[in-house]
């Protein structure tokens, strides 16, 4: 069964009133993120995370997803790595406290220049993949022991930009944990048709899904002419979520629309 979720800066950036408006609209679910008391998720501490949980337990409210911002880090500063390491240690406890077992994640900033608007796409991934490998390795072995799935969300600033680059990452890293996010606009980039084209790649793997809504070229499906509110642009929503029901996802639908 597909549930909805939203990230929390969807819809205010007052976490009482995000939580308070999740209850209103019934949405039983918050992915949180940004406006979490004037910081973002991995800047903040156990207290704050404490205090989340009250509001929510107030409203009958959860955490589906974590909304981390883990990975979005240099590939090659060991101090930078060190310090999401010791965030996603934070996570954890985090996601004890809030009894969900599922955070996101991403696969590292590229370390070249690049326009992410771009409509083709460098292969970085080839050249820099053993090394992507070797630190995720480490990072799923940490959520391996802690029982949490890491959701691995397309995002064109790093090394999973596309659904192919997300399943080339999944294999090569070889770990239970390791799943993907598809945020299928996201993922409607560089030249690739999102849907049904690259559905493919992924199928099987998704633990998390990214709703946002989308205009494309009449004469380049595979190029978006920019956001739009969900279900007055060209996303076949409904086709995705019979897919998806028919094949077995049971998770989220965060919402997600960078209109806001």
């Amino acid at each position: 069964m597909i549930q909805a979720s939203v990230f929390s800066d969807e819809l205010s950036l007052d976490f009482a009133e995000t939580v308070r408006l999740c209850a209103e609209l019934r949405v039983p679910f918050i992915d949180p993120r940004e406006g979490l008391f004037g910081r973002n998720i991995n800047e903040i501490g156990m207290d704050e995370a404490q205090e989340m949980k009250r509001l929510m337990d107030r409203y009958g409210v959860r955490v589906g997803c974590i909304g981390s911002g883990f990975g979005k880090c240099s590939l090659t500063d060991a101090d930078e790595w060190k310090q999401h390491l010791a965030i996603l240690e934070r996570q954890f406890r985090f996601a004890d406290l809030w009894g969900t077992r599922l955070l996101r994640m991403f696969p590292f900033w590229l370390p070249e220049p690049f326009d992410w608007r771009s409509p083709t796409r460098p292969d970085f991934l080839s050249r820099y993949l053993p090394r992507v490998v070797d630190k995720l390795r480490v990072a799923c072995q940490l959520a391996e022991r802690e029982g949490i799935t890491f959701t691995m969300e397309a995002e064109g600033s790093t090394f999973s930009g596309t659904c192919p680059e997300i399943r080339t990452i999944i294999d090569a890293v070889g770990s239970k944990a390791l799943t993907a996010c598809w945020d299928v606009v996201n993922s409607w980039s560089y030249g690739r048709v999102g849907w049904p084209d690259d559905y493919p790649y992924i199928k099987g793997l998704v633990t998390h899904l990214h709703i946002k809504d989308a205009t494309f070229d009449p004469a380049n499906r595979a190029k978006s002419t920019g956001y739009t509110h969900i279900d007055l642009g060209e996303v076949p929503w409904v086709e995705i979520f019979r897919t998806l029901n028919a094949d077995g996802y049971n998770g989220l639908a965060g919402v997600e629309t960078h209109l806001f």
